[in-house]
This record gives C-alpha cells, structure tokens and sequence, in this order.
C-alpha cells in the first residue's frame, strides 16, 4: 500500500510543480477510493489478451513459455470473455499449483492469485478444456 500512496502523491505533486489540476476523479472521490483508482488504472493498463485453444488446458505466455510477473500490480488479475475455473502454477508439477480452483467471472477483473512477488514466473491452468480468451495484467 505504501508503494501506491507514494505513487499517487508523486503523480499529484508533479501536477502541481507544472500548474496543472489533479483529474477530477481526484477531487472528487475519497482518500481510499483515490488509492483504488490510481492503482487500478496502473495494473490493468499493463493487461496483455490471452487466447487459449480448445483441449489445452495450461495457458502459457507463448510456446512454452512463462508468464512473468511484472512490477505493475501485486497481484494476478484475470478478465475472462466467459465465466471460468482456472488456478495458478509456479512450477511445472501439480503440486506446484494453487490447491483450490478459482471463478474468474466473465468481463470483470478478477485476483486469481494474491501478493504474487515481482519476476515471479507462473501458467494459468484451466479447469475446462474449452476454448478461452480475455486478459491477463500481473
């Protein structure tokens, strides 16, 4: 949290130093709601699309490659096109995964895996074979 307000306070600091107003969303909402924005639009604006084919189960950036943590949220946010089960894995075995499946809920952004550190690799396994599309902001 600290990291957002300090963030928040830059961005709103430098505006002042050029004469600039705040956003109005700023001056309009509360303190909370304020550190909820600033960083909403901070993580999300980093979200890659996913598409994942039908009968593959694990969603990996490319050909075998890993998602990569990035310094944007702390979070793993997923928005999928259609409701769907999926968990986090760290590694390569099942038992690397997270123990419990989640529901990412369609056209809405959703914390699949919480307080996730910076350059942490991960694949997202889905819990359905079906075909999936949506986006990723880590």
């Amino acid at each position: 949290m600290a990291f957002t307000l300090r963030r928040t306070a830059t961005a709103l600091g430098a505006l002042a130093l050029v004469g600039a107003s705040a956003p109005s969303t700023y001056a309009t909402i509360g303190p909370q709601e304020s550190r909820t924005v600033a960083t909403a639009a901070s993580c999300y604006g980093g979200a890659v699309s996913y598409s994942k084919p039908a009968n593959q189960p694990l969603l990996y950036a490319g050909t075998g490659q890993w998602f990569v943590t990035s310094s944007n949220c702390n979070d793993i946010n997923v928005k999928p096109n259609t409701d769907r089960y999926m968990k986090v894995c760290f590694g390569s075995s099942a038992s690397d995964c997270q123990a419990n499946w989640k529901l990412a809920k369609a056209n809405q952004w959703n914390a699949i895996a919480t307080n996730v550190l910076n350059g942490t690799r991960y694949l997202i396994w889905f819990k359905s074979d079906a075909a999936s599309s949506g986006q990723i902001a880590d």
